[in-house]
């Protein structure tokens, strides 16, 4: 994750929020994963590695938890780590790679049917943030059917800690492609603050981030996934950051429910 820097973002209300139905099975994108409330007691484990090559050699790992609390809400535990590395770029040295921990309850918003609110921690440990900083995370995300097995799906995700804000727009569609095979893709705008450290003259900027998945739902407890993104992980200050070399990752996760 890369130092935010300046601009205050509110972040979105609670206030209307009350139990609904489960929403319909959208499996979102890359971006926006996890589009549903989970059912008390059920538990789904996602999984990925990002593939970084060229000067940014690197890889990074993700996992999301995703268990149903009942009443309306579940809970997510989100980790991403990669080892850190450095690499030149001219006469600068670039610091890339580092862990971030996520915990955030989730709800859905009856004002908006097709909404859901996160609110919740992070915890990074990178070049670029202490290990004893605390940073607040928030998600508004909205899943709209546009047609048969398609979604259009936005959204708006903050990291936030004194005066660090980094916040980005996100819009995608996941449609099916034929039988149990699909394809998700995203794009996301930095809204507050910036998300990379540019190798052309050193100064901070906002990059647009995206990716492009195919998910292969090999029966009803696992799904598989490989596509390209330059995101770096998970959570949410990782997938709002981007690989500082301006290459893509090569992406293979998957899905697993219990």
């Amino acid at each position: 994750m890369q130092r935010y820097t300046k601009s205050i973002l509110a972040v979105a209300a609670a206030a209307g929020l009350m139990a609904v139905p489960a929403l319909a099975s959208a499996d979102g994108t890359l971006a926006m994963p996890n589009l549903s409330i989970a059912d008390k007691g059920d538990i789904s484990l996602d999984f990925d590695a990002r593939i970084f090559d060229g000067r940014e050699e690197n890889e990074y790992y993700s996992g999301t938890l995703n268990y149903g609390l009942g009443g309306g809400y579940d809970l997510l535990v989100r980790f991403t780590t990669a080892e850190e590395v450095s690499f030149f770029a001219g006469n600068q040295e670039f610091f890339t790679g580092g862990d971030d921990v996520e915990v955030q309850i989730r709800r859905a918003c009856a004002l908006f049917p097709g909404a859901v609110l996160a609110v919740g921690a992070s915890f990074p440990d990178t070049p670029h943030q202490d290990d004893d900083e605390t940073f607040i995370t928030a998600s508004l995300t909205y899943s709209q059917n546009i047609g048969e097995g398609a979604d259009f799906i936005y959204g708006v995700r903050t990291v936030i800690n004194e005066g660090n804000e980094l916040a980005g727009f996100s819009a995608g569609l996941n449609a099916d492609i034929s039988g149990n095979l699909s394809l998700a893709t995203d794009v996301t705008a930095i809204i507050d603050g910036t998300n990379v450290h540019s190798m052309w003259g050193g100064n901070h900027e906002a990059r647009m981030l995206y990716s492009a998945v195919l998910q292969l739902d090999v029966n009803d407890s696992l799904s598989l996934q490989a596509g390209i993104t330059n995101m770096l992980g998970a959570t949410t200050g990782m997938s709002l950051s981007a690989g500082a070399a301006r290459t893509n990752a090569v992406v293979f996760g998957g899905t697993l429910r219990f």
